[in-house]
């Protein structure tokens, strides 16, 4: 929580996890990593600092009325992912390696941005006086607020594999992709 504004705060939750399992298969070295993730953030900023109560006014919103902040953007996100690689190490004869492997990650991101708002004025009667409308579910006091929001998806497949040749003790040629 921030002391120099009031009613603002920055929540960041994270966890992850990773597990690297090697194996002699007698034919080469299988290697599997596996990963986890989870990321979350929550945060509220008050960007005019003060709350603002106009219990007397029947032009103030709710919120206002109830003692929220005048002007403020709240928004959170979501992000997980998990991730599989799987390698094979071998090697032939002396002076020959050989790797290849596959790859594969899902990701899930989830994002919002909001409430934010202008929950001082009285926006409700100002969009119906301006086109002239009765909205029958629309005030005066209605406050104009937004929460825009948006949700990802990912997934990745991948493989891969190099070779490196040792002709001599001090001289090496990669090539992979």
């Amino acid at each position: 929580k921030s002391e120099a504004t009031p009613g603002s705060y920055l929540n960041f939750d994270w966890v992850e996890a990773a597990l690297t399992n090697t194996i002699d298969t007698g034919f080469g070295t299988l290697k599997t990593i596996t990963a986890f993730s989870d990321m979350k953030t929550l945060s509220r900023a008050s960007l005019v600092p003060g709350v603002f109560a106009f219990s007397d006014s029947p032009f103030a919103s709710p919120s206002a009325r109830w003692g929220y902040d005048a002007f403020t953007a709240e928004g959170s996100e979501k992000y997980r992912f998990f991730s599989q690689a799987v390698r094979l190490d071998t090697q032939i004869g002396d002076n020959i390696d050989l790797m290849a492997g596959v790859y594969y990650h899902h990701g899930h991101l989830q994002s919002a941005s909001g409430p934010a708002g202008f929950f001082f004025a009285p926006f409700g009667l100002i969009v119906e006086s301006a086109f002239q409308v009765d909205f029958s579910d629309f005030g005066a006091n209605t406050p104009i607020t937004g929460w825009p929001s948006m949700e990802q998806f990912e997934d990745t497949f991948s493989g891969f594999a190099a070779v490196t040749w040792r002709p001599t003790d001090k001289f090496r040629v990669n090539l992979g992709g």
